[in-house]
């Protein structure tokens, strides 16, 4: 499936910034300049995420070869690829199929392990849940008023990162009416698949890999160090008073993270 993308910088290293669930290629703007100055940067829209088109299925395996296409495509090897949340499995389980491509591995605040949707522990995929029923079950497609949606969203959400992530998702069609940019019936369906592990990840860890991780983030655990320390080329970095999202909170330190990990032992 071909991906919709923006693009930064030119000359040098090629990155690409993989979004996560319920995210946008637009997300990682800021991060992408403050990283451009040196490098060339692609910022994807995942299938059934932006502006990228819908598909019925939406799983890890076709994701990599959405991944894939793209690359060839633009003809891309030898690239640093960095991912968050479901982008950084994707990137895991992408490492893994077609090292190849990968110079290096940048995954942010997730590990490609399977994680429990419905348990209390685990608040933000509760929340993904909350929100694509939300979305899939409204008839956005039916208000002209962007106001009136937003009242509505203001009503069953408190979380303001929550509410402007759904706004962000409204887009305005042709006819003056409204849909929104990710396929939330089909995403709500494989949110089990999201939430689950990324098969043949282990040849993937073969190339230099940093795992970068808030330290307020539910994902955040004591498994993080005894999984990654099994990996001979792998580090982890630890962001403070930064959530999952730790490109909004932590911006800067996150860019400083990337840029200290792609420049070194640089050739």
């Amino acid at each position: 499936m071909k991906m919709h993308y923006r693009t930064l910088g030119q000359g040098g290293e090629q990155l690409i910034i993989l979004h996560g669930l319920l995210g946008m290629s637009d997300n990682w703007l800021p991060i992408a300049r403050l990283l451009a100055q040196e490098r060339e940067i692609f910022l994807p829209d995942w299938r059934n995420h932006g502006l990228s088109p819908h598909s019925p299925l939406h799983t890890y395996p076709l994701l990599c070869e959405d991944l894939k296409s793209f690359l060839d495509e633009k003809k891309i090897k030898n690239v640093v690829l960095a991912g968050h949340s479901m982008g950084g499995k994707a990137a895991c389980l992408f490492a893994g199929k077609y090292p190849e491509y990968v110079k290096r591995l940048i995954v942010l605040d997730i590990l490609p392990v399977h994680y429990e949707i419905n348990l209390t522990d685990e608040k933000r995929f509760a929340e993904y849940e909350k929100i694509l029923k939300f979305m899939a079950d409204f008839p956005v497609e039916k208000y002209s008023d962007r106001k009136v949606i937003c009242a509505e969203i203001d009503d069953r959400f408190s979380d303001l990162f929550t509410i402007q992530m759904i706004q962000k998702n409204l887009l305005r069609t042709r006819d003056g009416f409204f849909r929104w940019k990710i396929n939330a019936p089909v995403l709500l369906h494989g949110l089990t698949d999201i939430a689950g592990d990324v098969p043949i990840v282990e040849s993937g860890f073969n190339v230099e890999t940093l795992f970068v991780f808030g330290d307020r983030s539910p994902y955040f655990r004591q498994e993080v160090y005894s999984y990654i320390e099994h990996l001979p080329q792998a580090e982890i970095e630890v962001i403070e008073n930064a959530g999952h999202a730790l490109h909004v909170d932590q911006k800067e330190k996150l860019a400083e993270c990337m840029l200290q990990f792609m420049d070194k032992n640089k050739t």
